[in-house]
């Protein structure tokens, strides 16, 4: 029985200990270095080695509507074995060359191979530094994969790059939290009844 209470109290300190640092980017090649193969590109999209001041790691990143081919453009990639009720995180770097230039991020949300809901927001490149831009939220009830993507809101644009691009799909603190408390409070109920 001993056995048994220790083993509970290793894995309640396991969840405190080892998911939140679980955190990590689910996306493949999330810095075009590897030439983005990872990635569905439509439109005037790209894969570029900018280098200097414009990648924000490495040399490569995505170039989407250069001012001599104007026209749509997105990036996506499917990311599968997530789970209804994760805390997520999306984010992206970008560097533009037209302040009045609008792109979006957008989270398509699939369960068995079907789209049910998505997320969406538009941002604005700025003043052509590096800015980066965040989505977060909860992850819906049944969704077992996201379309992650970004790109031009519509024609007529200039050239916006992008590069570090990241998804996370975590536990809840709280939730976590909450069970271990519970491992816990078994592993001290089984304690007090023994002595």
């Amino acid at each position: 029985m001993k056995k048994l209470y220790l083993a509970t109290l290793i894995i309640a300190l396991g969840l405190f200990l080892i998911v939140p640092s679980a955190q990590a980017n689910m996306l493949d090649d999330w810095s075009f270095e590897d030439g983005g193969a990872a990635w569905t590109l439509t439109g005037s999209t790209k894969v570029q080695a900018w280098g200097g001041a414009d990648a924000k790691t490495g040399n490569n990143l995505v170039s989407i509507s250069d001012p001599w081919d104007i026209q749509a453009g997105d990036c996506s990639q499917m990311v599968s074995d997530i789970s209804g009720g994760l805390a997520y995180t999306y984010s992206l770097w970008s560097y533009g060359d037209d302040p009045n230039t609008d792109y979006t991020m957008n989270l398509a949300w699939y369960a068995s191979g079907s789209e049910f809901d998505s997320d969406s927001q538009v941002i604005n490149m700025g003043d052509s530094a590096h800015e980066q831009f965040t989505m977060a939220g909860i992850v819906p009830g049944g969704a077992d994969s996201v379309l992650v993507s970004f790109g031009t809101v519509g024609t007529g644009v200039t050239c916006g790059k992008f590069d570090d691009v990241e998804f996370d799909a975590i536990p809840e603190p709280a939730s976590m939290i909450l069970l271990g408390s519970g491992l816990l409070g078994l592993f001290g109920i089984g304690r007090k009844k023994r002595s």
